[in-house]
């Protein structure tokens, strides 16, 4: 019986160093991604269903990365999602179907892909190493 080892445990070290310092800038490309689809997606449905009232309101769909200084530490986040004063908030308005569903429609596509791409994303940093 024959054992070869083409690693030691400071190879290890290493490459579990390296994988941490790109998980950040990584990570922060998915949630920018993930953000802009989701912000598409959203457009996208507002589009479709908007009546003559709201043939702009589309336009307020807009996304945005945080700067990561969450109440964690360094917290990668985004959001998307409607600017300034909901129209549910003035007096007499509303949606004509009783509620919004834009940004949920695109959160149950968005979800389960970035999901995905995280897991993508993190099984492509440890291939990369060897692992």
């Amino acid at each position: 019986m024959r054992i070869r080892v083409t690693h030691s445990i400071g190879d290890l070290s290493s490459d579990l160093t390296e994988i941490a310092v790109q998980t950040r800038p990584r990570m922060r490309g998915v949630v920018r991604d993930g953000i802009k689809v989701g912000t598409q997606l959203s457009r996208q449905f507002a589009r479709e269903k908007a009546g003559p009232h709201g043939s702009r309101i589309w336009k307020r769909i807009n996304s945005n990365m945080d700067r990561g200084l969450g109440l964690f530490g360094n917290t990668i986040s985004g959001e998307f999602g409607y600017d300034g004063v909901p129209k549910s908030d003035f007096v007499g308005a509303g949606f004509r179907h009783g509620i919004n569903t834009d940004l949920p429609r695109a959160a149950d596509i968005v979800g389960p892909s970035f999901s995905r791409s995280v897991n993508d994303e993190v099984g492509d940093m440890f291939k990369a190493h060897g692992f």
